[in-house]
């Protein structure tokens, strides 16, 4: 093999691998377990769900379901392969997607490193969209239909009617299949656009003309059929009404997909944006109207949610890439440039091969902006409320549970046909006015009651989707008993008579970890609940010797959230000897004796409160809060002039956040 083909190998297999490993991180899909339940359906041969099967809210409500086979094909791989099964076909699905990609760059005539740089900056900001979802062969269908299309104009013009097939058979796997039809409905404007303009010059592009004519005559007919050809399917002409659907979700629904990209989170996203427009107008010869078109359309479609980033980075690389290495090309003939490029062709393709496949690990090992996803295969167990279903299950299977949206797909999954569930993960399965009410109204204690009330619900599974539950602050836990709590969930019981048994087993009975994270999670409800949090941290501290030993850094910061709640309920004395234990036990955190300071300020200590804000700020970073304690602790002390100068470093200081800015600046004008 000769040693630009070795190269060509070697780059093109470390594409692959790169992309591979950035999708092999465990599962943390929600919807993917009610699309495996519905696949289970079909495979006990009870057809395709057309109505909500797993709720006993709306059993009847019909819904459609366009991503039957999808849901099919995840059922029989978890069946084979179980979770593991899973995660491994998405991350080769994810790597032959992005490996296509990069060869039609080449293709259309990238310099390898450039096209490889592309796609590994697709890979990096849509590594959020690789989930175990039917979105995947939508983003696989876009980068073939874009190779179909490549194709039929370097000479093979009948390949393009294998497009409306295609079509249909995707039509089944995902309802994005639109944005394939959006794609060729695009390419056949711009080959009628280039006809239309070249016939307009007349004279010397008669034969363009003609051959840009017999284009647009071959590709509007396949725009057409492939249109017609995505209703070949069991949703049939509503898979447009589906999409159209989507347009207004947000009137219904926050979903965290549907968001704007904002720069700082997608920034390669962005970059790509800029360098496709940067190839337009540098490469005029190819900037053609389907090439804008594609540009514009999947650009916008990218800002406006971020769903669809990664549409836009894999049909836009492969039109920037070579762009600009054309441009770089037509301007080699300056000397600098000829040997920036030749310095290129002397790196050996082993260090880049190495550099592509090391990225993951190295996320991965350093955390920051890729390394919140972990290499490996399995479930990210804070994701899903596992424990927590099992204890229903076992504890009170009697019992309608509510639940809310996070958790449906997976209790669809686990509790079915066993058990009914409140609500699942398809916002399209139910009436909108009832998410309205759920989700986009502010849920209250009156309007959580009368849910309860209205489908006779004594149980509830709350599910912490990425720290935060919306329902949670809303419960009377006077009136609501908390049996079973961890990372990822809690379950609580009406105190009723008919719950009285098990809430008298389990609510106090917890475990180390349950109080440990029922601590955590009432303490985010405020001082109204503070009494709450103080018993479940103390609970936690006498439980951590029975159940499982904590290390000394847990155990300080359990001390910590109790010292917190003492402080907010006035008992100063109890609160600065905990905070003290918590010392003793983690002196490596700062921000524990910052806490113990500004008890000790409120007891009137100031001198004591002045040496420890001064030495958490010698063994810490200079943190604003234990700036401004400082200050305050300096003018108790009668020392203004220093706390003077302290507040005014804070009140011109950009990085102070407002609020405590504003505090400064009370100071200033109090003293």
């Amino acid at each position: 093999m000769s040693d630009p083909a070795r190269r060509n190998v070697a780059l093109t297999a470390s594409v692959f691998g790169f992309t591979f490993l950035m999708a092999l991180f465990p599962m943390r899909c929600l919807d993917t377990w009610w699309h495996m339940a519905n696949g289970r359906e079909m495979v006990q041969g009870r057809g395709i769900p057309t109505v909500n099967t797993y709720s006993f809210t709306f059993p009847e409500y019909e819904t459609a379901h366009p991503h039957w086979l999808f849901a099919l094909g995840a059922y029989l791989v978890h069946a084979v392969g179980g979770v593991d099964g899973l995660v491994l076909v998405k991350a080769v699905l994810v790597g032959v997607t992005f490996l296509l990609c990069y060869l039609l760059a080449l293709r259309r005539g990238a310099h390898p490193a450039l096209a490889a740089a592309f796609v590994a900056l697709a890979a990096l900001d849509a590594r959020t969209r690789f989930l175990e979802r039917p979105h995947l062969f939508t983003m696989l269908g876009l980068v073939g239909f874009a190779w179909i299309m490549h194709l039929s104009k370097e000479g093979r013009p009948r390949l393009v009617w294998i497009i409306p097939p295609l079509a249909a058979l995707w039509a089944n796997l995902h309802a994005g299949v639109l944005f394939g039809i959006g794609l060729v409905g695009i390419d056949a404007f711009g080959a009628l656009t280039s006809w239309g303009l070249a016939r307009a010059r007349g004279g010397a592009d008669d034969e363009r003309a003609a051959a840009l004519r017999s284009r647009a005559a071959s590709m509007c007919p396949v725009a057409f059929a492939s249109a017609l050809a995505v209703m070949i399917a069991p949703t049939g002409w509503h898979i447009y009404a589906y999409n159209l659907w989507h347009v207004n979700l947000d009137q219904v629904i926050e979903l965290l997909e549907f968001r704007a990209a904002l720069p700082h989170e997608y920034p390669f996203f962005y970059l790509v944006l800029v360098a496709s427009v940067a190839a337009l107008a540098l490469d005029r010869e190819h900037a053609t109207p389907e090439a804008v078109l594609t540009v514009a359309f999947f650009g916008a479609l990218g800002v406006y949610a971020v769903r669809g980033v990664p549409n836009f980075l894999l049909v836009a690389s492969p039109l920037a890439a070579p762009g600009l290495t054309r441009a770089w090309r037509a301007r080699g003939a300056r000397p600098s440039l000829a040997k920036v490029d030749a310095a290129l062709h002397r790196v050996p393709i082993e260090v880049v091969s190495a550099l592509l496949i090391l990225m993951p690990f190295v996320a991965h090992a350093l955390g920051g902006p890729w390394g919140k996803y972990r290499i490996g295969l399995g479930t990210a167990r804070s994701f899903f409320p596992e424990e927590a279903a099992r204890f229903v299950a076992e504890h009170v299977p009697a019992r309608r549970a509510f639940n809310d949206l996070s958790a449906g797909g997976y209790l669809a999954w686990h509790w079915y046909p066993r058990r009914r569930i409140f609500v699942d993960g398809r916002t399209n399965a139910y009436p909108p006015g009832f998410f309205r009410n759920l989700y986009r109204d502010a849920p209250n204690p009156a309007s959580l009651d009368l849910q309860m009330r209205t489908w006779g619900l004594d149980a509830a599974l709350l599910h912490f989707y990425r720290g935060r539950n919306r329902f949670w602050p809303h419960f009377d836990l006077d009136r609501w008993a908390v049996v079973f709590a961890d990372d990822a969930s809690v379950v609580l019981l009406l105190r009723s008579a008919r719950n009285r048994s098990v809430i008298e087993k389990h609510e106090g009975a917890l475990g180390a970890h349950g109080f440990r994270a029922l601590s955590d999670k009432l303490a985010v409800l405020g001082e109204s609940h503070i009494r709450r949090a103080i018993v479940a941290a103390d609970r936690a501290l006498g439980a951590s010797g029975r159940f499982r030993p904590f290390t000394g850094r847990q155990r300080a910061l359990l001390l910590r959230r109790s010292a917190l709640g003492l402080r907010y309920a006035g008992d100063f004395e109890a609160s600065i000897a905990r905070y003290r234990e918590a010392i003793s036990l983690a002196p490596d955190v700062p921000s524990i004796r910052t806490n113990l300071a500004w008890v000790l300020l409120d007891a009137g200590e100031y001198e004591t409160a002045r040496a420890e804000f001064e030495r958490a700020l010698r063994e810490g970073p200079a943190h604003p809060e234990a700036l401004l304690g400082l200050a305050r602790a300096l003018a108790r002390s009668g020392d203004r002039a220093e706390a003077e100068s302290i507040l005014r470093q804070l009140v011109g200081n950009e990085a102070v956040p407002q609020d405590l800015k504003q505090n400064a600046r009370e100071q200033l004008d109090h003293d």
